[in-house]
């Protein structure tokens, strides 16, 4: 997928209610700038939210189900949220921003098959705020990198923090609009299902998830809730908020510093037996034996 050198500065017709908008959740994962000491050779597994890379110097490589694309110098590159492949030489020099901006049920905003390439002279506001964002995360917290969602700061850290994101956050949508890509939209969604996802996603994951609150929340009985509930996610609404509780703890566990106790006190299990057991049958490893082989 080359570069694309002609793109439409008009963005689509696509609007939806503020309520429905508002349904939208973005973070910040970290971001930096760096030289490679050590080449990138990613694992082939589901990334937690999206990257965007600015390269300098040296070629990325993504590879998914859908096909490879390899992207050099001078662009941007997007790869796709989900199961893929990243790799990158030793001494390759790129500035990488990783967010999420997702609706209720964790579909991204935007996600292309293998990547969005885009020409870095295309975007240059992209590049500057992404730069002020490097820099805001840096001066408070040099060298942190994928930990940097657990590291603890102060109040008016975090308000940098997120002022620098939302100012890149909103030069990356405008970017992609005026790509041409085509937003996940929840339109179709019954109201009431949006709902019900909406609270379970604000549900802490140390809490129990009462079958009556859900009903409470939608107005529907518990064989509707989960027939329409199906329908758009394609599992209960007790297994969304299983798959919840194991992305979370996939997530702590590979790149988090916590003990993996405290991991699974986090995620609502009262010991540590009792969550490993529920992680191995999920997975077909313990706790432990993912964080080893996520390290190798």
């Amino acid at each position: 997928m080359p570069p694309l050198d002609h793109i439409s500065s008009e963005q689509p017709n696509w609007q939806l209610s503020l309520t429905e908008l508002g349904h939208l959740t973005s973070e910040l994962v970290f971001a930096h700038e760096s030289v490679l000491v050590e080449p990138i050779r990613s694992k082939r597994y589901q990334a937690p939210g999206q990257s965007a890379f600015l390269i300098y110097k040296g070629d990325l490589r993504v590879e998914t189900d859908a096909g490879c694309v390899v992207v050099g110098p001078g662009n941007w590159c997007l790869p796709h949220q989900g199961p893929r492949l990243l790799k990158m030489e030793r001494g390759g020099h790129i500035l990488v921003v990783r967010f999420r901006v997702y609706w209720p049920g964790g579909e991204p905003l935007f996600n292309a098959p293998i990547a969005t390439v885009f020409k870095a002279a295309f975007a240059p506001r992209l590049e500057k705020q992404g730069r002020v964002l490097v820099r805001t995360v840096t001066r408070a917290m040099p060298g942190v990198k994928a930990d940097l969602p657990w590291r603890k700061t102060d109040l008016l850290t975090f308000v940098r923090f997120q002022r620098a994101f939302d100012a890149w956050l909103y030069v990356y949508v405008d970017t992609m609009l005026r790509l041409g890509a085509v937003p996940s939209r929840l339109a179709k969604t019954d109201p009431r299902v949006l709902k019900v996802v909406a609270w379970i996603d604000e549900l802490p994951l140390h809490h129990a998830l009462k079958e009556s609150q859900l009903l409470a929340e939608s107005g529907l009985s518990s064989s509707q809730l989960n027939r329409l509930f199906a329908q758009q996610f394609a599992v209960t609404p007790h297994q969304y908020f299983e798959n919840r509780k194991l992305t979370r703890a996939k997530t702590l566990i590979r790149s988090s510093p916590s003990a993996i106790k405290q991991i699974a006190y986090e995620v609502g299990f009262g010991s540590l037996p009792a969550f490993s057991r529920w992680f191995r049958q999920r997975t077909g490893q313990s706790p432990r034996e993912f964080r080893q082989s996520e390290q190798v």
